[in-house]
């Protein structure tokens, strides 16, 4: 009886700590996860899709909107919105050069 006990405590012990590995590999995993990087389809302050014709140029970087009015809200708050828009893997297009 005594034995049966130490081996069911020595199994959920073991148990546990298995179960503690696993769910920091996971989130090791999600961690290292890459983002994959995709051109701008959205406007950035309402998410609908962007008109090519309605940008702003902003530390050598072209970011889209979808209307007129996005631009001045963009301008607000510019690299807060960049790195929003870099953590979902977008990547903005380079100024064009002149």
């Amino acid at each position: 009886m005594k034995f049966l006990v130490f081996f069911l405590v020595l199994s959920f012990t073991y148990l546990s700590f298995a179960e503690t590995k696993v769910a920091a590999d996971s989130i090791k995993k999600a961690e290292t996860k890459v983002v994959e990087k995709k051109k701008q389809t959205l406007c950035p302050v309402l998410g609908q899709p962007v008109d090519k014709g309605v940008y702003t140029d902003y530390k050598g970087k072209r970011v889209y909107f979808c209307c007129s009015m996005c631009v001045a809200e963009f301008k607000k708050h510019p690299d807060e919105m960049i790195k929003k828009m870099e953590a979902q893997g977008i990547v903005l297009e380079d100024t064009p050069k002149k």
